[in-house]
């Protein structure tokens, strides 16, 4: 059952790729994240297209253990640090392309350990996606 809005799906996509921005290193010694000079904006339709796909598969494979993460997580939003939604998003690239941080950081947070397992487990079993950016300028994925 659907349980999840369009609005939500794309606050989580959005996050997802703030955070594969954030986590990428520029080109070059000392250069800046990838977040200093690009956003969403700067993303390649096609990569778009793809993040887009794993991140409804997702959605879809752990959607009651994503609305029970926004419900779980809600408090986040008064800490001035988006919504839960977002911190999902962000997780989920975190979680799927091994940081070591991610949906276990959340129990200390008020998440449910078992679901913050299930939802690490289901991310570590994604596909990984690194972020690039091409001749072109635009950014890509590669996974």
């Amino acid at each position: 059952m659907k349980q999840l809005s369009q609005e939500n799906f794309e606050k989580f996509v959005r996050a997802y790729v703030h955070c594969g921005l954030w986590t990428t290193p520029g080109d070059g010694e000392g250069a800046a994240y990838l977040d200093a000079d690009h956003d969403i904006e700067s993303m390649a339709p096609q990569a778009m297209i793809t993040v887009c796909a794993l991140c409804q598969k997702f959605v879809d494979d752990n959607e009651e253990d994503i609305v029970a993460y926004m419900r779980e997580m809600e408090h986040v939003r008064h800490r001035g640090e988006g919504t839960a939604i977002e911190w999902a998003g962000h997780d989920f690239l975190l979680s799927s392309n091994g940081h070591g941080a991610g949906f276990l950081d959340r129990p200390s947070e008020g998440l449910d350990a078992t679901r913050a397992g299930r939802l690490q487990f289901a991310a570590q079993a994604a596909k990984s996606m690194d972020f690039y950016v091409g001749d072109d300028g635009l950014v890509y994925v590669m996974g």
